[in-house]
């Protein structure tokens, strides 16, 4: 793992075993699901094009609402992480969180100068919404409308729905710093 795998603005620290650990097998499959039809499906990192990067976004409350964090890992075309966030949000709901998380991970893309980017996350509701550019919650309609701004600034952009499996970096951070003390 490269010495700069987190900047100073990371609150997760890389003396996370379980993440060493997971870190060298990532770009092999990382894990097997079964759906409601009980079919298996491999889950597996997928290679970008030179010049793309990927982030992948997650926000974790325990209790909704609840103590609440987000987590963000963007990586570059061979999969290896370029920078990773995460933040103690306090208490919030399950869909905050997620719409934070991705205005988080947006807002470090900005800052980093990434303009062509595939996004990810495990949260449906925050994926859809995104690509509808529409939601009916009213609590969550001032997120959109910063995520809708903060996509209109990237150049190229696609946004994908993953399973938590294919999102595991992402929800590390996010669970990390909401059981900190």
């Amino acid at each position: 793992m490269p010495n700069n795998f987190l900047r100073s603005d990371t609150v997760f620290t890389t003396g996370d075993e379980e993440l060493q650990k997971k870190w060298p097998d990532f770009k092999t499959p990382i894990g097997t699901i079964e759906d409601k039809k009980q079919s298996k499906r491999e889950v597996r990192y997928n290679h970008l094009e030179h010049g793309k990067y990927k982030l992948n976004f997650d926000g974790a409350a325990k209790g909704n609402p609840g103590q609440a964090g987000t987590g963000c890992i963007i990586r570059d075309h061979n999969g290896d992480c370029v920078w990773a966030i995460s933040r103690k949000i306090g208490s919030d709901t399950n869909n905050e969180v997620e719409m934070e998380a991705i205005t988080m991970g947006l807002q470090l893309c900005r800052a980093k100068g990434i303009g062509n980017i595939d996004i990810e996350g495990d949260s449906q509701l925050c994926i859809q919404a995104a690509i509808k550019k529409e939601i009916h919650n009213w609590n969550l309609k001032g997120w959109l409308q910063k995520i809708g701004e903060l996509l209109n600034e990237l150049k190229e952009y696609s946004l994908s729905h993953v399973y938590r499996e294919a999102n595991i970096f992402a929800d590390r951070l996010a669970n990390h710093v909401v059981y900190q003390e």
